[in-house]
Formats: C-alpha cells, structure tokens, sequence
C-alpha cells in the first residue's frame, strides 16, 4: 500500500506539472494508479505463487458463507458511513461557507479537511493495529488481555493527539503554510484552525471507542456512533450555529470540536460500559 501512494504521487506530480494538465491530471493520474493497484491485488491473491491458494466462490459456497458475509459487511458499514459521513459534512460546511463567507472560507475549509486528514491518519493506525489483538484476545475469552490492550491504545493515542494540539495550538501558522503562502488566508485561517482543532484530543475518544466495538464485534453501536457524531451533531450544528445563533463563519469551524467533545465522549461511555457488562457475562 506505501508502494500504490508513492506511485501516485509521483504520477500525479507528472501529469499536473510535466504535462501541464493541471487538476485534469491529477484526476487521470489517481485513477490510473488506483487500477494498477487493483491489478497487483488481483494478481497477488490469484497468481501461480499465491501461498493462500484463493479461488473464486461457487454459488453454493457464497449461500452456505451467507451469515458470514452479513458479519463482515456489517462490521465494514461502520467505516463506510463514516467516510459517508465525512463527505456529507464537507458539502455542508462548503455550502454555508460559501453563502457566508465566500471563496476563502471555502479555501480555509479545505486546507483544515486536508490538516486534519494528515494528522488524523496515526490515530487510525493505532486503532486498526490494536483492533486484531482486541479482537483475538476477545475470542480467547482473555477480557484482561482486551483492557490492557485498549489502555494501551487509548494512552498511546491521547500522547500523540495531545502533541498535535499543541504544535496547532502555538504553530498554527506552520501547518497553514504547508497549504498556503498567501498573506491574505493567513489571517483568517489561523483563528479557523486554532477553532476547529481546539478539542482534537477528544478525537482519540471517538476512535478507540469506534474500533473497540468494531473488534468486539458490536457492528450496531459502531454503526450509531459512526452517524452519532457527524449526520446527528456536525451537519445541523453547520446550519444552527451560522444562521440561527448568529456565529457567523465561526459556526461552521465550531461545529467540528463540539461534537468531538459530545460525540466522543458518549462513544467513549459507551464503549467502558460495554466492555465491563461483556466482562462480567464472560
């Protein structure tokens, strides 16, 4: 997978500058890696040295493997809404953004969307890579060995998203430039950011409570707080906190850190509560 994004990079660098095609190439470049990354799947799962020998499934198979396949597409939902979900919130917050503020909010919108991508992406790593051992040590009926493992991730993620608050929080400027060297952004961009990061750490709540369901198996609760969080908080906080409370653009760029807060907090709940009644039924 490093391999696919470093093609694509590097494929997209050379169809918007060496060939001078501009957003158009990033475009034919992101889809021209994305199926020759395909092709290497396919090939890895069905070639000649293959260790796992796969094939495809009959029809018989498929109807006997039908609760199965119910569980996994179940447990996948909760990552499905969430990008779902996440893209919902982007066309909102553009929308009023762009009725109340014009184009450089929008622009601001988009540099904070990518920022928190970025930063984002360990606390998924961490979560995913304690999922298996959760999830493992669940099945051994070890509920010892799951605490322990989702302390450990909770610890881990809280150190990490704590460092990122306060590199925002002091060096705002710095993650803006890495977008953006316009002067005239730069003012109303560090106010965005400090606003909208201002509660990042609760972010690590949200995740590890998310993934703890997900390990454990409760598809339902990690489906709920996938649309909890975004379609029940951000979304109509998006529209409330501009036009009714009268924030102005600091409405759309509130919306984010008080659900990750009320979100956050409540999936977090939830998840303890969760996992000690699982632990005294075991």
């Amino acid at each position: 997978m490093r391999k696919a994004r470093r093609v694509k990079r590097a494929g997209n660098s050379q169809f918007i500058f060496a060939l001078k095609m501009g957003p158009q190439g990033a475009a034919i470049a992101t889809v021209i890696s994305q199926a020759l990354s395909a092709i290497y799947v396919l090939r890895f799962f069905f070639g000649k040295n293959c260790a796992y020998k796969l094939k495809l499934m009959s029809t018989h198979e498929i109807k006997e493997c039908k609760a199965e396949a119910l569980s996994i597409i179940g447990l996948g939902s909760a990552s499905f809404i969430m990008q779902f979900t996440n893209a919902m919130v982007q066309v909102s917050c553009n929308r009023v953004l762009s009725d109340i503020g014009g184009d450089i909010y929008v622009s601001i919108m988009t540099m904070v969307n990518s920022a928190r991508q970025i930063m984002e992406t360990p606390i998924l790593a961490i979560s995913e890579g304690t999922s298996p051992v959760i999830s493992y040590n669940y099945g051994a009926h070890r509920m010892g060995k799951v605490k322990s493992s989702i302390k450990i991730m909770v610890v881990l993620e809280l150190i990490y998203s704590t460092a990122i608050w306060l590199f925002i929080r002091f060096f705002p400027e710095m993650v803006i430039a890495v977008f953006s060297n316009d002067k005239a952004i730069l003012a109303d961009a560090v106010p965005a950011f400090n606003l909208y990061f201002s509660t990042f750490i609760f972010m690590t709540f949200q995740h590890s409570g998310q993934i703890t369901f997900k390990s454990l198996g409760k598809k339902k609760h990690a489906i709920f707080f996938s649309l909890f969080r975004k379609a029940f908080i951000v979304v109509p906080l998006t529209y409330l906190l501009p036009y009714l409370f009268n924030m102005g653009t600091d409405g759309v760029f509130a919306a984010e850190p008080i659900s990750n807060v009320i979100g956050g907090c409540a999936c977090f709940i939830t998840m303890l509560l969760t996992v000690k009644k699982m632990e005294s039924e075991m």
